[in-house]
């Protein structure tokens, strides 16, 4: 996440360092050219008003690092999940996919049978410790929400969904029912990568 974050520091510092020397000389053809030229290159990168780390969004993308420089894009399918289960009640359902990118980059397209790990129920924590950094957010898709997944419950020996209501089939991709924690999908994504601890 260093990386991101320095990119993100360099797009805020950028336009004054490179207009005080300029200013300097007081030159104000090149100073307008500078700016505009820099409002054009921002706008490549120009970003949607992100949640704060405290909120998640539906379709907010994020970037996790879980070995140096292979960074993985996640997905936040749903939000606030209702649960009979205090512990469960209000966690986010996110995809994390097998495609690896530059931090700064958004795919178009993330394809949700090609998954790195079963769909988990996290908190917020994960972006408030800095694990993961938003990067954009993008329309979640029919695809994506009716990927046929679930969860094992291991207290009732059951299939339920992500509210933790019974399911009637057993899904093609599921993992253990809880919460997981910003920690254990850094390992579950470690086991996944073969990377070393």
């Amino acid at each position: 996440m260093k990386k991101y974050k320095r990119l993100k520091f360099s797009r805020k510092l950028g336009p004054l360092i490179t207009i005080i020397p300029i200013l300097a000389r007081q030159n104000l053809s090149v100073i307008i050219l500078v700016a505009v030229a820099w409002v054009l290159i921002d706008l490549k990168f120009i970003e949607p008003k992100l949640p704060r780390n405290n909120k998640r969004a539906v379709g907010e993308l994020f970037v996790v690092e879980p070995m140096k420089n292979t960074f993985l894009i996640g997905k936040v399918i749903k939000k606030q999940i209702p649960s009979d289960d205090p512990i469960m009640n209000g966690g986010h359902l996110i995809y994390l996919f097998q495609q690896t990118s530059n931090p700064l980059d958004i795919p178009e397209y993330l394809n949700p049978n090609n998954l790195i790990i079963p769909p988990q129920i996290i908190d917020s924590k994960g972006w408030e410790k800095g694990y993961f950094q938003t990067i954009g957010i993008q329309e979640v898709t029919h695809e994506e929400l009716h990927l046929n997944y679930g969860f094992w419950d291991i207290e009732t020996n059951k299939f339920v969904n992500d509210e933790g209501k019974e399911l009637s089939h057993k899904p093609d991709i599921y993992s253990d029912y809880g919460l997981f924690s910003y920690g254990s999908i850094i390992d579950e994504l470690k086991i996944a990568l073969n990377a070393p601890y």
